[in-house]
């Protein structure tokens, strides 16, 4: 017996067809919109961040060159360029190798910073009168502020004459001219500083009321500078002229400047008003055995 098996098909109307390939389409589209739309937002981000690490890099590298700027004029400030230069040389150097994790060596700093002689300069000794009285009589506050003021006086007259000041101590200021580079005119700048300096103490002393004076001394010759410590550095001169200098200044006249024949021989003597030294000056151990 053969059997006859039949099937049966169904018809599909075109306007399902339609329907369905619509779908499919609609949905290709949008797969394709959000893939572009992921695709661009990715962009967008890598793009952004770039541009972000990009203007973070130019910010730090313009903060980097401002604050070395600033450290030079604060270094320089307080030391001659050509000692300063070699410190922040070896402090950077330093700060390398402690960042690598390596040990530095105690002598290297040491080493590096050799005492330098300067052989045509001069140098200028100032010292308050009256200052100790002072120090005794005036609250703690209004003896800053006096000499905040003088010293912030003295410090634009040595720019303004080109005179480098080494240090204060107390009531004590001194400085040198021709150390940062050779000066033909270091023992005038330094006697017009002094003159300038004993302006400078009048006018504080109307402004505040007190009692106090400028003895000032001033010496031309050879001196040594240098820097001094490990920790902390300090920049200072040493030498015979600079004793001398010391001494000038101690056994001068309040309101005067009190100069050797040495720096006399610098300047032009018609342009100030020159007298003889107190009797005690030339008194003194120090001037006598140096025949200042």
């Amino acid at each position: 017996m053969v059997h006859f098996i039949a099937f049966m098909t169904t018809e599909i109307h075109p306007k399902q067809l339609l329907s369905s390939g619509l779908i499919i389409d609609a949905a290709h589209y949008m797969c394709l919109n959000l893939m572009g739309i992921f695709y661009r937002i990715t962009t967008n981000m890598m793009v952004r961040s770039s541009f972000l690490d990009r203007h973070q890099y130019v910010k730090e590298e313009l903060w980097l060159r401002n604050a070395k700027w600033h450290e030079k004029v604060l270094v320089d400030s307080i030391l001659p360029p050509q000692i300063s230069k070699s410190l922040q040389s070896e402090i950077r150097r330093r700060i390398t190798v402690v960042q690598q994790g390596l040990r530095v060596p105690i002598t290297t700093l040491q080493r590096s910073m050799a005492v330098q002689i300067h052989p045509e300069v001069s140098i200028l000794y100032a010292d308050v009168v009256n200052y100790t009285r002072l120090s005794t009589t005036l609250n703690v506050e209004t003896l800053i502020n006096i000499l905040h003021d003088l010293y912030g006086r003295f410090d634009k007259a040595a720019l303004m004459f080109r005179v480098q000041r080494i240090k204060f101590l107390g009531d004590c200021y001194y400085c040198v001219a021709g150390i940062i580079e050779a000066d033909p005119d270091h023992a005038k700048n330094c006697v017009d500083l002094g003159f300038a300096m004993i302006s400078d103490i009048q006018e504080v002393r109307e402004i505040y009321d007190v009692d106090i004076n400028m003895r000032i001394g001033v010496h031309s010759g050879t001196i040594f500078a240098g820097v001094l410590g490990e920790a902390k550095l300090q920049f200072d001169i040493w030498g015979t002229d600079a004793t001398i200098a010391d001494v000038l200044e101690s056994t001068g006249l309040p309101g005067c400047v009190h100069v050797s024949s040495r720096t006399l021989s610098y300047i032009d003597e018609e342009a100030y008003e020159i007298e003889p030294a107190p009797s005690w000056a030339a008194e003194h151990p120090l001037l006598i055995k140096y025949q200042v």
